[in-house]
């Protein structure tokens, strides 16, 4: 089975989905010799939303303590929000398109603090030509999302926080593809036969 997913999906939650179904499946077979336990199960469901927990509390976490540092970000922030979403509702996802300021600012921090800086080793699914150099299918590759988060061409100042970075001179978002602040390339897990 194979199963790709783009890390806009949530990853941890797919993933744990898929640990299940084998599960169920090497279980409804009555396979006395599949290596994959409950015990494997419960380890690779809790280590998949432990470490989304941990990257989502931690870039929470920096946010705050670059709003707290950043009072005049913080100012546009609120009043971009209050006359949006204004005090009488909850925000939706509809609002985020009428606040390219807030957008800027939640991207510009996961940006600018660069969590998982050389993230997950990923392998080369056909040979690449990369500066000079032949990379065979199959390497294993090591991607430095610091060469991108903070190139210089892309985002000016790169070690200065700005949410300018994500805006275009008339203050609307801009999309990079230079963000990706938590992987490069598309997620593929194989796994094998189920007993």
């Amino acid at each position: 089975m194979v199963v790709t997913a783009a890390m806009t999906v949530a990853p941890a939650a797919l993933l744990a989905a898929v640990f299940v179904v084998m599960f169920c499946e090497a279980k409804e077979k009555h396979n006395q010799h599949s290596e994959f336990t409950i015990e494997d199960l419960v380890c690779s469901v809790s280590d998949l939303f432990g470490a989304g927990t941990e990257t989502t509390s931690t870039t929470v976490r920096y946010g705050l303590l670059l709003l707290l540092k950043y009072p005049e970000v913080t100012a546009k922030v609120q009043e971009e929000i209050g006359h949006v979403v204004g005090r009488h509702r909850s925000p939706c996802m509809q609002d985020r398109s009428c606040m390219p300021y807030t957008d800027a600012v939640v991207h510009e921090i996961q940006r600018y603090i660069n969590l998982l800086p050389t993230n997950l080793p990923h392998a080369v699914t056909c040979e690449v030509k990369f500066r000079n150099y032949l990379i065979p299918k199959g390497t294993t590759v090591f991607t430095s999302l610091t060469s991108v988060l903070h190139d210089e061409k892309e985002f000016p100042n790169p070690k200065v926080f700005d949410p300018g970075h994500f805006l275009d001179e008339s203050g609307n978002f801009k999309k990079s593809d230079y963000f990706m602040p938590f992987s490069a390339g598309i997620i593929e897990i194989t796994l094998g036969p189920l007993g």
